[in-house]
């Protein structure tokens, strides 16, 4: 079976991108797996197309409008069972369609805790995802807030200069406050470093997930084997993970453990 989804990159009313759609595909590819269903399809509300649209969908073609009310078997489609259920976080009113294999006439009752589990997780990451937005107005405020902090020091200066006749170079004075008051200004270097740490991590998951690929394309591993060697080769090596996939990538890591375990799974 194909597991490899399809996921169309659309935009939002905003112009801005869904990175969540991706996360939300392997989710569902897992799930799908799991209770052996023939295709899924994710929904989202767009409030100016004023109906559902569907962002993500794999080995699915047929359109199917939700279930009117949470998680319910609710139609046929071919001749097998269609299972809906909504999610919603973060703003995003959702739903999820799974269809069966023609003649599969129920879902059973041992895997609606897959299905409740996959709702589940598909909310924690709409939730998740829309902390951007969250931070995004947070930042502004902040900002806002310290401009206009800093006017009022600039301000008060200001009229402290003008009240003093004593004073022989006002522009100078306020001048010097100026690159004073400005020179404190923690927020960008602090937001700056996190978002280089994030970059840093996620160039680390590109480099163990190409790691990964080409164990598994050179040894003959599967996913959750490669990932194991390269564990296990960081821990012999006292390297970082991320170094460890690097040698694998340049050709030199050992080959043995990789022997071992594709032997082992034979």
């Amino acid at each position: 079976m194909p597991h490899e989804a399809s996921v169309t990159a659309q935009l939002d009313g905003n112009g801005g991108s869904r990175p969540y759609l991706p996360g939300i595909a392997a989710i569902l590819r897992v799930a799908v797996r799991q209770i052996q269903a023939s295709g899924w399809a994710y929904h989202e509300w767009d409030a100016a197309a004023g109906e559902y649209v569907c962002r993500a969908s794999h080995n699915l073609t047929v359109a199917v409008r939700p279930a009117q009310t949470g998680a319910a078997e609710n139609g046929d489609l071919a001749g097998g069972a269609v299972t809906n259920f909504a999610v919603n976080g973060g703003g995003i009113e959702g739903y999820v369609h799974v269809s069966y294999a023609a003649g599969r006439r129920r879902v059973e009752d041992r895997w609606r805790r897959v299905l409740q589990q996959t709702a589940a997780s598909i909310e924690a990451l709409l939730e998740a995802s829309s902390e951007a937005s969250r931070m995004e107005a947070l930042t502004n405020r902040i900002y806002e807030r310290q401009a206009e902090l800093i006017s009022r020091k600039i301000i008060e200066r200001a009229e402290g200069l003008l009240g003093d006749p004593g004073c022989d170079d006002w522009s100078d004075a306020l001048h010097r406050h100026v690159k004073g008051v400005l020179k404190f200004q923690p927020l960008p270097e602090i937001l700056s470093q996190q978002l280089q740490e994030v970059e840093q991590r996620l160039e680390a998951r590109d480099v163990i997930a190409a790691a990964k690929s080409a164990l598994r394309a050179r040894d003959g591993l599967t996913e959750e084997q490669a990932y194991r060697y390269l564990r296990e080769e960081s821990r012999n090596s006292r390297e970082p993970l991320t170094e460890v996939a690097r040698r694998v990538l340049g050709g030199d890591a050992p080959h043995r453990l990789a022997q071992s375990e594709s032997s082992s799974a034979a």
